[in-house]
């Protein structure tokens, strides 16, 4: 799972909009599309600031070969690298769709 892909999930997961997701972390918007079409590769600081923001070791984030998991869907989402820890899909979540910003 590559990193964009990891974003891909956790966009998904927390059904948050590109938009809004690029705004969290001060991105251009277009960083997301660069980045899935592999034109450029998300740069150092922004990773450590999503990395950041989701309790996420850079490393691991960043090896293809490391899933992440979601932990828990709190006010905000830690996720896991390992699949021990991952809460099932029928947890709770607290409702998003107030908070999704329209394009």
């Amino acid at each position: 799972m590559t990193a964009i892909e990891k974003i891909d999930f956790i966009i998904k997961t927390l059904k948050w909009s590109e938009k809004r997701f690029t705004r969290k972390f001060y991105l251009k918007k277009d960083s997301l599309e660069k980045w899935r079409s592999k034109e450029v590769n998300p740069n150092e600081a922004d990773v450590k600031n999503i990395c950041k923001y989701f309790h996420l070791n850079i490393q691991d984030f960043l090896n293809e070969e490391r899933i992440i998991f979601l932990k828990n869907a709190d006010k905000f989402c830690n996720f896991s690298m390992n699949e021990e820890e991952a809460v099932p899909e029928d947890f709770p979540r607290e409702d998003n769709f107030r908070y999704e910003e329209k394009d």
